[in-house]
């Protein structure tokens, strides 16, 4: 049985002290106090590492942070990120199957025998190169069930200020690609709070940020809390076995 940890959406910022009346390198800072006393096999941070947008300086404050989970640690861009300075920082997986362009990073790997992918949405699109070479790992490897990462929702999920204003802008084709799988687990982030849903063999669990939550019904911007969260999840032979998100208390 492998055992994750999902952080997403930490929105480092090194020159502001607070921005929606939350620090977000103390929130962070909270999370890893807390992870450090669960027991796990891997940390995925699935995107937006930075606030406005990626650079040097802030990825090499989260990898100083960082040290301890290194030869656990995975990392995704957001569309908050730079992919390439990103991956400068936090190189891939040894023996793991990737792809590098000139704006996006992506990859495969086979951890206790569980197919897992993450994938580079830092721009709102899963792109067609990207899906093309998910069919070519997938019959390569000879994948059915199989776990993804990626920064955002192949499928609504009820947070209306985000459905609505930043979603995956070709949800349709990703769900169509994912299609090719008997049984496909999808961890994101990006809207900022939790939710799942379920659409034929697609199973989308939606992490809540390290940063700050937002609210599920209002159509505009609204803050519902400044409690930062994590996902731990257990996966065996492909299955999930079982995932609950965690908030920091006082």
């Amino acid at each position: 049985m492998m055992k994750i940890i999902q952080i997403s959406d930490i929105h480092i910022f090194l020159e502001e002290a607070n921005y929606n009346n939350a620090d977000s390198k103390e929130n962070f800072l909270r999370l890893l106090k807390l992870i450090s006393r669960q027991d796990f096999d891997y940390l995925v941070i699935s995107g937006d590492l930075a606030f406005r947008s990626g650079g040097e300086k802030i990825y090499q404050w989260l990898k100083k942070n960082l040290t301890a989970y290194q030869a656990k640690l995975r990392v995704i861009s957001g569309n908050h990120d730079d992919s390439k300075q990103l991956f400068n920082a936090f190189p891939l997986p040894q023996n793991s199957i990737s792809v590098t362009t000139e704006s996006k990073v992506y990859y495969y790997e086979k951890l206790a025998n569980n197919h897992i992918f993450y994938l580079d949405t830092a721009d709102g699109i899963l792109d067609q190169d990207q899906r093309e070479w998910i069919r070519e790992v997938k019959n390569k490897c000879q994948i059915a069930a199989v776990n993804i990462f990626m920064h955002h929702p192949p499928l609504k999920m009820g947070i209306n200020y985000m459905d609505q204003n930043y979603p995956l802008k070709n949800q349709q084709e990703a769900k169509e690609l994912f299609k090719i799988f008997t049984n496909c687990n999808v961890f994101c982030g990006h809207y900022h709070n939790q939710a799942f849903r379920k659409e034929d063999n697609l199973n989308v669990y939606l992490t809540p940020s390290s940063w700050f939550q937002i609210s599920k019904e209002p159509s505009e911007f609204s803050i519902q809390n400044t409690i930062p969260a994590y996902r731990y999840l257990e996966i065996e032979n492909n299955q999930l076995l079982q995932t609950e998100v965690v908030f920091w208390e006082e």
